[in-house]
């Protein structure tokens, strides 16, 4: 996904949060009693809302993080190449087989775009010699 839908996507998985503690203020102490709270109230997995955001939040980020450690593990592979790992490795088993080609070929820009990002911060911060 490129990098307007990935921020899209977390605004809505955190809406479907905050819109069920608006509703139910006292619920959500901490995420616990947040789940505890929502599957109490609805029996029926589909209607927990703030269950589900929470669910897509999580693998999100660790999609994120097995990407990020695979390049970290790799130093030389392509940051494409790492975030693909990470993606098989975590949502690909959540996506259907529309979702699957779509992400290969949208994440492949946005990770050119990272990968440009890293070049120039490390020629910025790179104290230059005389």
């Amino acid at each position: 996904m490129d990098r307007c839908a990935e921020r899209i996507e977390l605004s809505l998985t955190c809406q479907k949060v905050r819109a069920y503690l608006a509703a139910n203020p006292d619920s959500g102490k901490t995420l616990e009693s947040l789940l505890a709270a929502e599957k109490a109230k609805f029996p029926n997995v589909k209607d927990r809302k703030a269950s589900e955001g929470l669910m897509w939040l999580l693998r999100g980020l660790k999609f994120t993080a097995r990407g990020l450690r695979h390049n970290v593990n790799n130093p030389t592979e392509e940051l494409s190449a790492s975030f693909t790992k990470g993606y098989e490795e975590s949502l690909r088993k959540w996506h259907g087989m529309m979702v699957r080609p779509l992400f290969s070929v949208s994440h492949r820009s946005h990770l050119r775009l990272l990968v440009l990002y890293r070049l120039v911060r490390k020629l910025l911060l790179t104290p230059s010699s005389p």
